[in-house]
């Protein structure tokens, strides 16, 4: 059984070679690679042939999960693996050689934390860097990660997580959401009640590229989709913070307390804001009682930043005309 197990859903091609090679390039050995073609249109299978290492185990989907249930093959690989931590690597994205030995020593430092994060940056098609996340803490209590993510620069992406897969297990595997919209971060939150520890080095890279639903913004389905997750994430996370006692914190988490319900809102309406052109204008209405249903709801919050999410689009849309 190996220590760390990367996940690899695929069904893109065009990056795929990279980010084998960047799994395969770690400085720390004990690890292994389950790639899963997603019933790909391309010849994946050739591919991994051509590695002929045994640390790569190979399968393919007898249909395509992946296109409208991502999580349900994120699950499914979590219970092929037996490894203690797994990672969901993504097809596309690179690691730096020595991601899983920095890891390694954080998790024998940590053994009671569940979730490991590596810090990101940002990259293009053609590898370039476009943009780096904040310094986080090296270990995090479950309220100073949520400051982090709703209040700092932080890079939201799947990649860099590493879940000890029993305790995923546990909590009934990846937090299913619409095209995996924000289950990741829904996940990761979920495995904190023990912290999170967090690397200084940047030891990841997230692509964006016109190949990956990240990037995505012309496809109306997809957008429906993003628009619905958008809503369960909100419910979700307002349950977590209604589920806070206030009273048991200190005057500084309180006022973080505060500034994270201000942050996750903001992010939920301005992207129900960017999605909502995929439905007709009068279900709109649907949209906003639907966010007004779930606890800390802010009427001038949720139109300010709804109607300038709906304007930054359609005026991203005339520069690129």
């Amino acid at each position: 059984m190996a220590k760390y197990c990367f996940l690899t859903p695929t069904y893109k091609v065009n990056f795929l070679k990279l980010a084998i090679d960047s799994m395969l390039q770690q400085s720390f050995s004990d690890f292994e690679i389950i790639i899963s073609d997603d019933c790909s249109p391309y010849n994946v299978s050739d591919i991994i042939k051509k590695y002929n290492d045994s640390r790569i185990k190979f399968r393919r989907n007898t249909s395509n999960l992946g296109g409208k249930k991502l999580v349900d093959h994120w699950n499914l690989l979590l219970k092929e693996s037996d490894a203690e931590y797994v990672i969901i690597a993504s097809d596309d994205d690179i690691y730096q050689p020595n991601f899983l030995e920095v890891i390694d020593s954080l998790s024998l430092k940590y053994p009671y934390v569940n979730v490991l994060r590596a810090r990101v940056q940002k990259i293009d098609e053609n590898g370039e860097i476009t943009s780096k996340e904040d310094i986080f803490e090296e270990y995090q209590t479950q309220f100073d990660a949520l400051y982090g993510i709703f209040c700092g620069n932080y890079i939201g992406c799947i990649g860099n997580y590493v879940f000890k897969r029993s305790v995923l297990l546990e909590e009934g595997g990846f937090v299913n959401f619409p095209y995996a919209w924000f289950s990741d971060l829904v996940t990761a939150i979920k495995l904190m009640r023990c912290g999170q520890v967090n690397t200084k080095m940047i030891l990841f890279n997230f692509r964006l590229s016109n190949y990956n639903i990240s990037n995505t913004k012309s496809n109306k389905e997809l957008d429906r989709n993003k628009l619905n997750a958008t809503l369960f994430f909100d419910e979700w996370v307002s349950s977590y913070m209604k589920s806070i006692n206030i009273t048991q914190l200190t005057v500084l988490e309180r006022n973080q307390y505060n500034k994270i319900l201000a942050g996750y809102k903001h992010r939920a309406y301005t992207q129900a804001g960017d999605y909502s052109w995929a439905i007709p204008f009068w279900k709109w209405w649907f949209i906003y009682n639907s966010f007004r249903s779930h606890a800390f709801f802010s009427k001038m919050s949720f139109i300010k930043y709804f109607c300038i999410s709906i304007l930054n689009r359609k005026v991203h849309i005339l520069v690129r005309k």
